[in-house]
């Protein structure tokens, strides 16, 4: 019952926004879309995020800008005070310590990820595309040349899938010194692609995103770490905390248009042709 009252207060509240952010605009609709939005953005999103801030641009005019990190990171610099409106995070549990410290309401969950492991050369290493994701792990442990690049477990989630999937492949504590750690998932994937590693576990968007890639990728089955679902907050405290009255209310409506664009079957259906799949309880139609 405190659930459902819950839900419903919060629903009055963003429809009493939207309606003083529709009085307030006395000027043209063009002065709204003028408007700019800063997003923290998980580094694994990155290249999605500027095919859809391209095209949402176009059609609002809105200004999205765009900073990339590790989510850890950019955790960090909301709580210490970023001026970020939106925050599209690598997991579940950061987006949901935001709205526990107050600088969010709740959550949506906009992608689900998936890992893979990238070989730059495989056949240097004896591997083929046949071999199965076991046999590619063993044939890595084995060879002392063989570097793999991941993402630091501590502050990116693909990280510590990566981790989870090598214990339960049993890779050795002897072959471990051959992990190398990136900031992020993009930066291990950056690794890889200057031919200084063997090779990466890095999400599947990043190598969807290169097609000339992807002969030497091997999808980690899902059941070797927790799912990847990656969730968004509207910063509302944070705008809060800059803006007042109107003007705080005009940057919450805005990120959330566009938070609602990236949840709709349209969008949705963009994001599976990058690599991400969909959890069907966030979809949204368009209006």
């Amino acid at each position: 019952m405190l659930s459902s009252f819950k839900r419903q207060l919060c629903g009055y509240r963003h429809r009493l926004l939207r309606l003083l952010f529709a009085i307030s605009i006395a000027a043209p609709l063009t002065a709204v879309y003028a408007a700019e939005l800063n997003i923290a953005v998980a580094a694994n999103f990155l290249p999605a995020m500027q095919k859809l801030q391209a095209s949402y641009q176009a059609e609002t005019g809105v200004i999205l800008n765009l900073s990339a990190g590790s989510t850890g990171k950019l955790y960090t610099q909301i709580i210490h005070g970023a001026p970020f409106a939106l925050f599209f995070a690598a997991d579940e549990q950061t987006p949901a310590r935001l709205v526990e410290q107050g600088f969010a309401e709740r959550t949506s969950t906009y992608a689900r990820g998936q890992l893979v492991l990238w070989v730059a050369e495989p056949q240097k290493f004896g591997l083929n595309s046949e071999m199965s994701f076991a046999a590619v792990i063993a044939k890595l442990a084995q060879d002392p040349q063989a570097k793999i690049a991941l993402a630091n477990p501590k502050i990116a989630p693909y990280g510590a899938a990566a981790i989870s999937s090598l214990e339960r492949e049993s890779f050795p504590a002897s072959a471990r010194s051959r992990l190398v750690m990136g900031e992020s998932v993009a930066q291990a994937y950056g690794f890889v692609a200057s031919g200084n590693i063997a090779a990466g576990f890095v999400s599947a968007s990043l190598i969807s995103l290169d097609k000339q890639r992807t002969s030497a990728v091997w999808l980690v089955p899902e059941g070797h770490y927790d799912p990847i679902d990656q969730h968004a907050v509207v910063l509302s405290g944070t705008i809060n905390s800059r803006f007042s009255g109107v003007e705080a209310a005009q940057q919450i409506i805005l990120a959330q248009n566009f938070l609602d664009y990236l949840l709709t079957k349209q969008t949705q259906a963009r994001l599976k042709t990058m690599g991400y799949n969909s959890p069907a309880n966030t979809q949204k139609e368009t209006l």
